[in-house]
């Protein structure tokens, strides 16, 4: 079983690319996103551990199908992996215990440029990009139809 002779060089390079679930990442930021102006804590809680933590996998090749249970987005590259890095990054520096104190000064500027982000990010997430511009959220069915696979279940060497 595999994509076969659609599996084409367009197509080669997205076995390189990792995932998320796209409701996983959502129902995480949104979370995060609600304790993110509330708490100094925000960067140590556990949605901001698991937005930091997110399952990142690659999940299709030319003998591996795209997934069929939901929707996935491209976190390794691209727009979606920008605001991603984007809102985590200055995360990863406050949780630092050595942290460098002019950084901790200036802690409620942070928190709000990673809520600004994070806000972006959700809002990207749920809006659908523009029909001429390259997808970053994929089902099954628009990943196959957006690389002109096709699954066959015949064995086909590689």
């Amino acid at each position: 079983m595999s994509y076969g002779n659609s599996w084409t060089a367009k197509a080669e390079i997205t076995k390189y690319w990792t995932f998320t679930r796209l409701e996983d990442l959502l129902e995480t930021a949104r979370i995060y996103e609600r304790q993110i102006l509330s708490s100094p804590l925000a960067f140590t809680s556990t949605p901001f551990r698991e937005l930091l933590l997110c399952r990142k996998w690659q999940i299709v090749n030319k003998t591996e199908r795209f997934p069929q249970d939901g929707l996935y987005v491209i976190i390794s590259h691209g727009t979606i992996a920008q605001l991603y890095d984007n809102v985590v990054v200055p995360g990863i520096g406050l949780r630092d215990k050595d942290v460098d104190e002019n950084l901790r000064r200036h802690q409620t500027e942070i928190f709000k440029e990673c809520y600004r982000h994070l806000r972006t990010l959700t809002a990207t997430l749920v809006t659908p990009p523009p029909p001429e511009t390259d997808n970053f959220i994929f089902s099954r069915e628009s990943f196959e139809k957006f690389y002109g696979l096709q699954w066959t279940e015949k064995n086909i060497s590689q």
